[in-house]
């Protein structure tokens, strides 16, 4: 099993430590049985009996770290890695190139889309608070009814014909204004509008002051019943109160109805605003997935990384042993042929092993 955080393989590490063995007892025992030799050692003799053998065990633990690490097929798997990562990217790249080129499109038609702020933020309120409204008028009313002995069903009816004319007449009354050019034409259905409200609620003001100021006693005085009316109430001020509660909800509408065009603008604004939107959350969805995609990449291409130096180093101790083997063959042949050794033996050891591969660079995030 190979471990890539320490940079160890027990079976290379047993192989190299052979190696070292083997090739000191052979530098040992050779410079020894030739310095006791009667002829003097020649180069090519050297050659042939100690530096071809020696490199010749060098290049075979060479070739086993090789065959076992597989560093070359490393790099081939680190470039592939790196290629199908540049081909993955490329996509996800051009896909977001696409993207943003849609977003720009969309922008364009977003900019062309006239809208009315306001009306956009809270013209969906519009409704809610004129049903709050005339539904609150309504209550009032439905009280001074009942206090006048109206019956519950009449009370009833009439305290909602009150919040209807404030809470969902604008729906009738402000598009049939709008459609009016802005002017005099405009000027006079509003003044339709608001007289025919005064007067509504003069009517409606002034019975429910009647209803609600109808005050019965009852004295029982053998078979004598009697009754006296009090007032308390104030048509006119019940009326100027609703007509107030009316004429608030029918500016408001005017400022924030929408014309059926205006309705369509704001759906069609909201769908392309949803789409860009949804298009940026896509652009940083394949963002991420490009910096996975590279982070990934990094780590496999890592692991190889870490084998292939393992390699580079298992194969460094062995070319270091054979080195060191042949220093200790011309040590211990000097010491056992009485110091002298041949003028050649200065030369340099020159071993050359077959070992050549490289490995990819492993790019940073920001060279994508």
């Amino acid at each position: 099993m190979i471990s890539t955080t320490s940079y160890s393989h027990p079976e290379i590490e047993e192989h190299i430590t052979n190696l070292g063995h083997e090739l000191k007892d052979f530098a040992q025992l050779q410079g020894k049985e030739d310095a006791m030799k009667e002829h003097d050692l020649t180069r090519s003799l050297f050659i042939t009996k100690v530096k071809d053998p020696i490199r010749s065990k060098v290049q075979m633990a060479i070739d086993f770290i090789r065959n076992i690490l597989l560093p070359t097929s490393l790099v081939f798997s680190a470039a592939e890695i790196e290629q199908t990562a540049k081909v993955s990217m490329q996509v996800k790249n051009n896909e977001i190139n696409d993207k943003f080129q849609l977003v720009a499109s969309l922008k364009r038609k977003l900019n062309a889309i006239s809208i009315d702020p306001i009306k956009v933020r809270y013209g969906k309120w519009l409704t809610l608070v004129a049903i709050i409204v005339g539904l609150g008028d309504a209550a009032l009313a439905y009280i001074s009814f009942r206090h006048g002995a109206y019956p519950v069903a009449m009370a009833l009816i009439s305290a909602l014909a009150v919040g209807a004319v404030i809470a969902i007449s604008h729906l009738f009354y402000a598009g049939w204004i709008k459609k009016a050019e802005a002017g005099r034409k405009r000027m006079i259905r509003i003044a339709i509008i608001l007289v025919s409200a005064f007067l509504f609620f003069a009517c409606v003001g002034n019975l429910r002051a009647s209803a609600s100021n109808q005050t019965v006693n009852i004295a029982l005085d053998g078979n004598t019943v009697s009754a006296a009316s009090t007032s308390h109430l104030n048509g006119w001020a019940i009326a100027l109160i609703s007509f107030a509660l009316f004429t608030a909800v029918f500016f408001l509408s005017l400022l924030l109805w929408r014309t059926k065009k205006e309705r369509m603008d704001e759906q069609e604004h909201a769908k392309v605003l949803a789409e860009i939107q949804q298009h940026k959350a896509e652009i940083k969805t394949l963002q991420n997935e490009i910096a996975g995609i590279r982070e990934n990449a990094n780590k496999q291409k890592e692991v190889a990384r870490k084998i292939f130096d393992y390699a580079v180093s298992s194969i460094r101790k062995a070319k270091s042993i054979g080195a060191n083997a042949v220093i200790l063959y011309k040590q211990t042949y000097a010491r056992f042929h009485n110091d002298i050794v041949p003028a050649f033996f200065d030369e340099p050891i020159g071993f050359e092993y077959d070992e050549s591969f490289q490995f990819p660079k492993i790019q940073k995030p920001e060279e994508v």
